[in-house]
């Protein structure tokens, strides 16, 4: 599970610790890809994992990356793509 989902399309923060994680982004991104994950990678492999299934029940950050990475690598219509 990621530290910080980063939401990708600015919105207004709902409280003070939202605003310092979108401040702090750029650092946490420095620990890896463990720590963080974009909002559209984690929804676009949201969306494979329930249409496709997948063999483990708990995903970890890596998982849910190489999901949307191989997503975007593969001939998945466009709409159901992640933009870099």
């Amino acid at each position: 599970m990621p530290g910080y989902i980063y939401p990708v399309t600015r919105r207004p923060e709902p409280n003070v610790s939202y605003k310092l994680m979108r401040l702090l982004y750029p650092v946490i991104k420095l620990f890896g890809k463990n720590a963080s994950i974009r909002s559209p990678d984690l929804a676009y492999a949201m969306f494979i994992v329930g249409l496709e299934g997948h063999g483990q029940e708990i995903l970890e950050n890596m998982d849910i990356l190489k999901i949307s990475e191989k997503g975007r690598r593969s001939d998945t219509p466009r709409s159901c793509r992640t933009q870099s």
